[in-house]
């Protein structure tokens, strides 16, 4: 790139945020170490506690913390979902000011640098004052009336602001309390305006958040991830602060407590500011023998606690004027400034190569420092002490078993064993990224100093994070949101999965149906191929018409005795009573009488269409009369007439003529003359 007076400041950025990274992999930095031997094969996976892969989807887990002037990044790369290679970056945030880049502009090209084109899950972290949390214990209720319950409880016990604050809240477990059932809830409660400005900065730099979280969290996945051994025991940890130090407490994994202290970097640079006034620094060795000796001048070397030569005088710088031979009596150290002091207590994990040549505690050896401080961590340690204390009886929780002290100071051996002491459980320094460490874990990483590498230790935690826990951009409105959607979701599905049993039930009937339907169509045809000869449709149009001269036939013959059949029904029915004297019967002409068909000959077609319409006008008429006595003469022409409607062969008789007579014998008699269609 460009880096001649007419490069842009964007680019003169990028060149910047280029030089000054600490990436794995680059110029500057060593090449990851090769894992001893006997961890890369010989190194198993435990099953509880053990290093857990990130929980997001991506192959590559981000964190991120932003200081004062700085941005801190650490990249976690997965291969088949565990992790394998570890990278770090520190990017210098420029000064303020008018020609100064936008703080978006810095994070974007930081990112873009240290990502590429790899896509990547990345997180972040509030400011640990930002956050106040709360542990408490709840009734069980109802799965819907368990936010209420929570949200209600938390501020009774700490009134806030919804409009100030971000309220998010995680269940730990079930706890009995006086023999009722509670649950255990971490609550906690983020500024408002910290959580904003840290997820649009990210929004600006076109590189948006997959989660935000609080430093105690990021502690606790340090744990759970098994970056720190002792995962299932109960543990506290120090975080030293600049002006407050921070104390948590874990068990199985959980946060069970957190307490901030008072007393930090900042208590201790001025404790240690006022001791150094007093501090007397180690006599110099005595020259040997004889060194004045000769014409030459002797040298006077002044070796510090390291065994490497701070610094070297000429003798004779050190004689009195005049000549006297007395050696000038050393000037009485003035002390460190506060600044001075600061900086030497930030600087004790990387040794006094670490400060300005001009530093006056480069000559004071790290144990005189933490004899210095002694004071002020006496102080701290008495809070330490009756936060255990608390936990252990008032809460009734289970004993400390081992503290973890972050931070440069954690580094010198001496301070451990007197904290130790003073607290009587074991105490470790907190380096989840010591070579050792990650050997065991079996993860590539850059060679880092000591003091190179502590600054990564919590921001190592946010690389475990999971997107339901403590995630303040996925908070427990959210997750009620997204459940409540997802219960939609599931009941269209199942109505949806309802109607395609349905289908699928109604398309198996019809296969059914149509599969019985087959096996009678097969049996049929069977029974058809029984037959001989095979009926076909000429045979079947040949027997139709048979069967239609064969009934032409029947109604020529029929027609032909139509007379006789008529007389002998009409004559069986007559009574006794009855006397008939004529019968008539008009059937038309004889050309419209049925003619017979020849058997192989069509049926003629009929006049008039299928039935002929003279049949229609077939009449018969009968003339008589009925004797007996003229009470009843109607009663039985009456009944008469019934018995003729039981002939098949006549319809509905009619009487057009009656006349009642009396005969030459002198008897009454029912002339009648009586009409009735003739059926065919």
């Amino acid at each position: 790139m460009d880096s001649t007076s007419q490069a842009s400041s964007t680019e003169k950025l990028l060149d910047l945020i280029r030089g000054t990274g600490k990436k794995g992999g680059q110029e500057g930095t060593p090449p990851p170490q090769p894992l001893p031997a006997k961890s890369r094969w010989g190194f198993a996976w435990p099953k509880k506690g053990g290093l857990a892969p990130a929980s997001g989807s991506k192959n590559m887990r981000v964190g991120v913390e932003m200081t004062g002037d700085e941005f801190r990044l650490v990249k976690l790369s997965l291969a088949s979902g565990r992790p394998r290679s570890l990278e770090f970056k520190t990017v210098s945030i420029p000064e303020q000011g008018p020609d100064a880049p936008e703080l978006s502009l810095v994070l974007r090209l930081a990112l873009k640098d240290f990502l590429g084109k790899a896509d990547a899950d990345i997180w972040a972290m509030v400011p640990g004052e930002s956050a106040d949390l709360q542990f408490l214990q709840v009734p069980k209720a109802a799965k819907k009336q368990i936010s209420n319950t929570i949200y209600w409880t938390a501020k009774k016990e700490a009134s806030f602001d919804d409009a100030d604050v971000v309220f998010d809240y995680e269940v730990q477990g079930e706890v009995m309390e006086k023999g009722a059932p509670k649950l255990s809830v971490l609550a906690y409660t983020v500024k408002r305006e910290e959580f904003e400005k840290l997820r649009n900065l990210f929004l600006q730099a076109g590189y948006p958040l997959a989660g935000i979280t609080l430093p105690s969290i990021a502690m606790r996945d340090l744990l759970r991830g098994g970056w720190v051994p002792g995962r299932d025991q109960t543990r506290a940890c120090l975080h030293l602060g600049s002006e407050f130090s921070r104390l948590e407490i874990f068990s199985g994994g959980a946060l069970q407590f957190v307490r901030v202290l008072k007393g930090g970097l900042a208590a201790m640079a001025q404790a240690l500011s006022e001791s150094s006034k007093e501090y007397t620094p180690p006599a110099p060795p005595e020259s040997a023998p004889g060194a004045f000796g000769g014409g030459d001048e002797p040298e006077l070397t002044f070796v510090q606690a390291g065994g490497e030569p701070s610094f070297s005088v000429q003798a004779s710088s050190m004689l009195e004027p005049m000549g006297t031979g007395l050696l000038a009596e050393p000037a009485k150290p003035k002390g460190l400034t506060v600044a001075e002091a600061r900086l030497l207590l930030e600087n004790m994990a990387a040794g006094p190569e670490a400060l300005p040549q001009d530093h006056p505690g480069r000559d004071i050896p790290s144990q005189d420092v933490l004899e210095m401080l002694k004071p002020a961590w006496e102080r701290l340690l008495r809070q330490v002490q009756m936060t255990f204390s608390h936990h252990a009886v008032t809460l009734g929780n289970e004993q400390v078993g081992g503290l973890l002290l972050s931070g440069p100071l954690g580094a010198g051996p001496g301070l451990l064993e007197h904290i130790s002491e003073k607290l009587g459980v074991p105490c470790e320094h907190l380096d989840p990224l010591s070579p050792d460490n990650l050997g065991r874990l079996q993860i590539m990483a850059p060679g880092l100093t000591l003091d190179e590498r502590l600054p990564y230790s919590l921001i190592l935690g946010l690389t475990g994070a999971v997107r339901g826990a403590c995630n303040l951009l996925y908070t427990y409105k959210q997750k009620e949101e997204e459940d409540r959607v997802a219960g939609l979701n599931r009941m269209v599905a199942l109505a949806w999965l309802g109607v395609a049993v349905c289908v699928l039930g109604f398309f198996v009937w019809q296969q059914t149906e149509a599969y019985l339907k087959g096996q009678e169509l097969r049996g049929l045809e069977r029974r058809l191929g029984e037959y001989q000869p095979l009926v076909d449709m000429p045979l079947l149009l040949g027997t139709g018409a048979k069967v239609r001269a064969s009934v032409e036939n029947m109604r020529a013959f029929a027609g032909r005795n139509l007379g006789s059949a008529l007389l002998k029904d009409v004559t069986g029915l007559t009574p006794e009573n009855v006397r008939l004297y004529s019968i008539s019967l008009d059937l038309g002409t004889a050309e419209e009488q049925p003619k017979p068909v020849q058997p192989g000959q069509p049926a003629p077609p009929r006049p008039g269409g299928v039935r002929n319409l003279r049949e229609d006008l077939n009449t018969l008429t009968l003339e008589g009369y009925v004797k007996g006595d003229s009470q009843i003469l109607e009663s039985l022409l009456s009944a008469y007439l019934v018995q003729l409607r039981t002939s098949p062969l006549l319809g509905e008789p009619s009487v057009s003529k009656r006349s009642l007579e009396v005969t030459s014998t002198g008897e009454d008699m029912l002339r009648f003359t009586l009409t009735c269609q003739v059926r065919r």
